[in-house]
């Protein structure tokens, strides 16, 4: 229908599903001369833009479609997606925490959020989104997992300080969600190789004096 943005945006959607984002691109951006307040239309064309790696004007629409319709979460995920590309951390971590105030319950947004912090070590905080992730999805494996990475993390940081009270405290904790992941999943090989890296640093490193300049990785 010609008064109508529903057409523009299901045949955009289609282009873009066959790769032709070129098209999809030139479409919306047409349409957006007769429907210059359609939140949708301009999420999508930032989504194609962000396919097409033109990452700054997909900044650009997903910051339009967001001031049209401010509590969209999903539009804010897409503009995350597309600072990620930028290498833009703090505001992907400011769009994925707006996101997640607006659906406190999507377990994914609080996985993607603590995932954002491990990468730019921010332990605290990782610990904190991957526990309420677990308390979301009680069933999930992965977050008690991603806990036990983080607080291993946090034992070895600790006994590096020469605190090996808290390091042995925190790698016990660490220990404990493998296993309630292994419950969850019994052949979830994550967990079990994160389980045995725990147990050694608890067998073998941390009632040593740690070494002054010698890393210790947790592996991939």
């Amino acid at each position: 229908a010609p008064g109508r943005p529903e057409p523009v945006r299901k045949l955009g959607a289609a282009w873009v599903s066959q790769k032709k984002l070129d098209e999809a691109i030139g479409l919306y951006q047409k349409a957006l001369i007769r429907f210059p307040n359609d939140a949708a239309i301009y999420r999508q064309l930032g989504k194609a833009q962000t396919g097409k790696r033109q990452f700054d004007d997909a900044v650009a629409s997903l910051q339009r479609s967001i001031e049209l319709n401010p509590y969209d979460g999903n539009t804010r995920v897409d503009l995350a997606i597309a600072y990620f590309d930028k290498q833009d951390y703090g505001k992907i971590r400011e769009q994925i925490e707006k996101a997640a105030q607006l659906d406190p319950r999507n377990y994914d947004l609080f996985m993607s959020l603590a995932a954002m912090c491990t990468m730019t070590r921010n332990l605290d905080d990782a610990y904190i989104y991957f526990r309420i992730a677990s308390n979301i999805r009680t069933d999930a494996p992965e977050p008690c997992s991603d806990v036990g990475v983080v607080l291993t993390q946090q034992s070895i940081n600790f006994w590096k300080k020469g605190q090996p009270q808290i390091a042995k405290a925190k790698i016990k904790a660490a220990i404990v969600y493998f296993h309630r992941a292994l419950e969850l999943k019994p052949d979830f090989e994550n967990a079990t190789n994160n389980l045995k890296t725990a147990l050694l640093i608890q067998d073998k490193v941390l009632d040593t004096a740690p070494p002054a300049t010698r890393p210790i990785s947790l592996g991939p």
